[in-house]
């Protein structure tokens, strides 16, 4: 699909379209037959002509939310949203209830009713170029009757109009010689959008009416300039023009709409859509001269006469005024972020991809996509049927319009989606695989497949095995789901060679075509479904009948299955003999065998990500991008073991213990940075890296003083101490500096305390001592852009991009200008180390700690929580993206230093027996984290005293934030109670968790062992099974050919060390001062504690300065 342009090309993308369209066909039988039966009285099947869509448009049964369910029981995200006309998502509470009570008081009045005048006062203020504003039934009838004003006013019969412009069915433009029949008899004259010097010409004293729309919605989603918009208030004024701004759908782009967002003021203005709350609306008004030729009174005369039965219907009028308290500049902003940001993130997934042949533009909520090259048009409809396949809905024609119900997490799974349509290329890609491995692989997916006799036995797809690929994939059932990633079986038709090529059959990523069920809602098959799969033809012959084409079947059949014996022959054969090759060579690496010479060892940890954090996670993202459930993270394909999480002082560990047994392969006491419980350090696999000569790299969500990333650089009896672990970090160590590169938050521990955003309790300046000492510093996006995804790093490197902790994910997706992601800077820290290390012997080790998955945990926040597991998920794809192209071997082994929060995806809410669910729409309707929303709530209160506006901020803030609409009195109170013993942070978690019902055991962390993953298991053979996490550290030493026992032995020869005593010969004392203050001897270091009435702690409290108790 990449070579869109090439003949090639074109042929790949109309047979990927045709099984797109074969399998749409499959799995909407019913939407098909409604198709059908209406069609018998309704011209193309409908009346709606933006809706006719070949084969048949999906007939949409119910909508809730964002979400639209079709006939044949499918749900989708609707990125549609009634073409802008569905602002509000799906049956929203506010609107539902408002309607429902004015049902109870009748209907059709036939009279003036009191919500008449109220939307009227909502629109003069919202409008201020609405004096006076009149209703009708839909945007054509407001645009037909604000034309109709103007030349009344005007006395004048021409109406300027632009081409691609639609104001309704009756009123739309393409080009001067294309004309719309159903255009309204005016005396148009035709201009070039956006283009001032073609334009200027046509206005003159005869023009009594210039309509525009400041965006072209139907027109591509295509702004116009505010200098064009200008130009036409300025040239109507003086040709004695009236200029109409056509807003139906831009009104929803600013609170006073695009007149009010770019300063310029129409006279006449036209509205519709969204206004009415899902309704039949239109309206026009504008100057109270020009409106007043509709009142009798105003000018002593009949005047302009404007009736309809339903202006004024008590339907739309309630909905409108109930919808009218949603719209709000915040919520408005919000939609326009979400679509800024699919627009530009769109953008760069394309071009990254250098698939030039899609662009997205457009303006705010409003996004249109664009296609180009002689296939567009299969181009726009395989587009078009894979994000249906994906359950995302958009308007074929390329038509997205966001509405208020959606999120950042909705607009991840169409990113998600876009990424996936551009990576499909036109044949399948390569893994990288070692011969042996590509047989075994392959011969394995061979038996594997279920040998059914109706079926033809699997034979791979490609060239090199002459075999040809049919337009429409097979089911799911027929192929085990563990080797779903490879090329469906299909029918042969041309001789097999006598060789063939693995890599030819080994697809690295999911196919554009991956085989899919027909249907969600049954595993059994009848023998004309499997046939309709099998061949993308409809199956209505007499089974009685046994022409050519049976015979041709069970011919294809046989041959299919000679071939295929014929490759499992070939397959067994290849394989014993690279295998008794193997065995001859010595030199082959065997499982657990590191390679020799240089290597790589990329450490990740996820900090307090237990195996329910991957479960919630996985079917999260299964529902929210409407994938199957075999489909998981990466990190599922890559899990090797688990790891026993507790410290030398208690069966449950923290953050400290748990990373010192990484880093030294000891154990220690809860609150440890790399100190044994005698109070002596321990030395680091990534010190004795350094020492070795390998360049060595932190990376970190959080501080980078925090407990993790310090035990790999520094060493203090308690991780409080987080000043002195950033001297450490940045070289006042014993060992001088042992650190290249770090990435992460923690600023303020670096800036003396005279300075602003400091957290020091000090005045030293640590980041003028660390440019000293050769560190090049970065503190910003700006800065880290600079380095050009790694390519222009300089080491030493200090990037310190936060105060304390980057944004969790959720949050920080919507500030992605101010702060790098995990991922950006796992690929930047990765490049950066592989260039500095491309001329010498040694490679490089690195730590990166997806650390904030932790803090969401103590927060029991499960969607802060599912991602920043799918931001880990990226990285960790990333680095075996890094892995796959680097020339220099190496590994990835990640691990979790313990659980947090004793997660469960399950929650009892009612003393009743409960229902086995949990329900991650919950968490996807959240676009901010807990910590976000308290923080919000806690400034407004700080300026707001008065109650009852403090409860409708809550509530609002609950909406726009979580998108909990049914929030109780008790929630709202409890949020604003000022007394409240615990953190606001437990209740907006726990408003979430209730109503997804997941449970949580604790704020703290959990004893359960945690999942130990690798990139391939042969390297890290050491690690599968069950293993202490102290074997974990070995093994990272191991790997390295590193000893840390040595850097121990040096680290205690420094008893006596200090940065003071270096630069200024002071005496020490005591020995090991460097570490801080030791404990104190009524501290438990080893030992377990035992059960005490008092139900008091005993210890440590362990402040890790944000909050938390790790």
């Amino acid at each position: 699909m990449a070579d869109s342009t090439s003949n090639s090309g074109h042929s790949a993308l109309s047979a990927k379209l045709d099984a797109l369209i074969n399998e749409f066909i499959a799995e909407n039988p019913l939407s098909r037959a409604a198709s059908e039966r209406a069609k018998q009285v309704l011209p193309a099947g409908n009346t709606r002509s933006v809706l006719c869509s070949d084969p048949f448009p999906l007939t949409i049964k119910s909508g809730d939310g964002p979400m639209v369910t079709s006939l044949d029981g499918r749900e989708y995200v609707d990125f549609v949203s009634d073409f802008s006309a569905g602002l509000y998502g799906h049956s929203h509470p506010i609107i539902s209830r408002a309607v429902s009570e004015a049902l109870a008081t009748g209907f059709s009045l036939g009279g003036v009713i009191e919500k008449e005048a109220q939307l009227a006062e909502i629109l003069c203020f919202r409008f201020p170029s609405i004096e006076r504003v009149r209703f009708c039934n839909s945007g054509t009838e407001a645009n037909t009757f604000a034309i109709a004003t103007a030349l009344a006013y005007t006395g004048r019969k021409k109406v300027l109009v632009f081409e691609n412009g639609y104001h309704g069915g009756t009123i739309s433009f393409k080009t001067a010689d294309s004309v719309n029949p159903m255009n309204l008899p005016h005396d148009f004259v035709l201009a070039k959008y956006n283009d001032i010097n073609a334009t200027s010409p046509l206005i003159d004293d005869s023009i009594g009416a210039i309509l525009i729309e400041p965006m072209q919605a139907a027109g591509g989603m295509n702004p116009s300039s505010k200098g064009f918009l200008q130009f036409l208030r300025d040239s109507a004024t003086a040709a004695g023009a009236l200029l109409i701004f056509d807003e139906v759908v831009t009104s929803r782009f600013h609170f006073n709409g695009l007149q009010g967002a770019w300063g310029v003021r129409p006279d006449l203005t036209t509205l519709g859509k969204y206004i009415g709350g899902g309704f039949p609306f239109g309206a026009f008004g504008g100057r109270a001269d020009v409106m007043n030729q509709f009142d009798p009174s105003a000018n002593g005369s009949p005047g302009l006469s404007h009736s309809g039965t339903f202006n004024n219907n008590v339907f739309t009028m309630t909905a409108a005024v109930a919808a009218a308290q949603l719209v709000t500049e915040e919520s408005l902003g919000r939609i326009n972020a979400l679509g800024d940001r699919l627009r530009a993130q769109g953008n760069e997934i394309v071009q990254r991809a250098k698939f030039d042949n899609i662009s997205f533009t457009g303006y705010g909520s409003a996004v249109g996509v664009h296609y180009a090259g002689e296939a567009s048009a299969a181009l726009r409809d395989a587009f078009y049927f894979y994000l249906l396949r994906r359950g995302i809905i958009i308007g074929r024609r390329g038509f997205v319009s966001l509405n208020l119900q959606h999120t950042d997490a909705l607009i991840d799974q169409v990113l998600r989606a876009i990424q996936g349509f551009v990576d499909e290329p036109a044949g399948p890609m390569v893994r990288r695989l070692t011969t042996d491995q590509k047989i075994a692989d392959f011969f394995q997916w061979t038996s594997r497949i279920p040998r059914d006799p109706t079926i033809p036995s699997p034979v791979p797809d490609h060239s090199g095995l002459g075999i040809t690929q049919r337009s429409n994939s097979l089911s799911s059932s027929i192929i085990d789901p563990t080797f779903s990633n490879i090329n469906p079986p299909q029918s042969v038709t041309h001789p097999l060679p006598v060789s063939f090529d693995i890599d030819s059959v080994m697809a690295r990523d999911e196919p554009l075509l991956a085989p899919r069920p027909s249907s969600e809602h049954s595993s059994i098959r009848n023998a004309e479904e499997e046939d309709a799969l099998l061949t993308g033809e409809r199956t209505h012959r007499s089974p009685e009948r046994r022409g050519w084409g049976f015979w041709r079947e069970v011919g294809l059949f046989t041959w299919a299955m000679l071939a295929t014996i014929a490759v499992i022959v070939l397959a067994v054969v290849f394989q014993n003999e690279t295998s008794r090759g193997r065995h001859d060579d010595s030199t082959a690496p065997t499982p657990g065998e590191k390679p020799s010479g240089k290597r790589n060892l990329i450490f990740m940890v996820s900090d307090g990500m237990g195996p329910t954090s991957l479960t919630m996670t996985r079917s999260y993202r299964q529902f929210t991008e409407g994938l199957p459930i075999d489909d998981t993270l990466v990190l599922d394909q890559h899990i090797i073991g688990t790891s026993r999480t507790r410290s030398s002082s208690s069966l449950v560990t923290d953050s400290a213990a748990g990373a010192t047994a990484f880093s030294c392969g000891r154990k220690s006491y809860n609150g440890a940075i790399s100190v044994l419980p005698d109070h002596s350090p321990c030395g680091t696999v990534l010190e004795a890296a350094h020492l070795a000569g390998y360049k060595t790299g932190l990376v970190v969500t959080t501080r980078i003083t925090d407990a993790t990333p310090a035990c790999f650089a520094s060493h203090v009896n308690l991780r409080q101490y987080e000043d002195r672990i950033a001297e450490q970090e940045i070289g006042e160590h014993p060992l001088g500096r042992v650190v290249d590169l770090l990435l992460g938050g923690g600023r303020c521990h670096f800036l003396p305390n005279s300075t602003d955003g400091s957290c020091r309790n000090d005045d030293r300046d640590l980041i003028e001592i660390a440019k000293k000492n050769g560190f090049h510093y970065l503190d910003d996006r700006r800065s880290f852009d600079s380095l050009n995804g790694g390519a222009d790093a300089q080491l030493p490197l200090l990037g310190l991009f936060a105060e304390t902790d980057i944004p969790f994910e959720i949050d920080r997706r919507n500030q992605n200008d101010v702060y790098p992601s995990l991922e950006e800077m796992t690929r930047t820290a990765l490049k950066a180390l592989s260039q500095a290390t491309a001329d010498s012997d040694q490679g490089f080790f690195i730590m990166i700690e997806g650390s904030r998955i932790d803090h969401a945990g103590h927060g029991n926040d499960p969607a802060a929580q599912v991602n920043e597991v799918l931001a880990y998920d990226k990285a960790f794809a990333a680095v075996l993206d890094f892995l796959e192209q680097d020339d220099t071997p190496g590994i990835l082994v990640s691990t979790s230093d313990h659980e947090t929060g004793g997660l469960s995806a399950a929650r009892q809410l009612h003393e009743e027996y409960p229902e086995y669910k949990w329900l991650p729409g919950v968490l996807a309707n959240a676009s901010h984290s807990s910590e976000y929303m308290d923080q919000a709530l806690q400034d407004y209160l700080a300026v707001e005293k008065k109650k009852n506006k403090q409860k409708k901020f809550v509530r609002e803030l609950l909406v726009e934030g979580l998108g909990v609409t049914d929030a109780t009195d008790e929630e709202v109170e409890a949020l604003l109670d000022p007394e409240l013993p615990y953190s606001h942070q437990y209740v907006f978690a726990d408003i979430v968790s209730r109503r997804a019902q997941i449970g949580w055991s604790t704020h703290g962390h959990s004893g359960v062992d945690v999942n130990i993953y690798a990139s391939s298991p042969k390297d890290a053979w050491a690690l599968v099974g069950n293993n202490e996490n102290t074997d974990v550290g070995a093994f990272l030493a191991d790997y390295l050919n590193l000893d840390v026992n040595d850097v121990t032995k040096r680290l205690r020869g420094s008893a006596y060390w200090s940065a003071e005593a270096v630069a200024e010969s002071v005496s020490i004392d005591q020995a090991f001062s460097w570490l801080g203050d030791p404990l104190g001897e009524d501290v438990r270091t080893e030992g377990l504690d035992t059960y005490h009435h008092e139900f008091k702690k005993r210890g440590l409290e362990t402040d890790c300065g944000c909050g938390q108790i790790h």
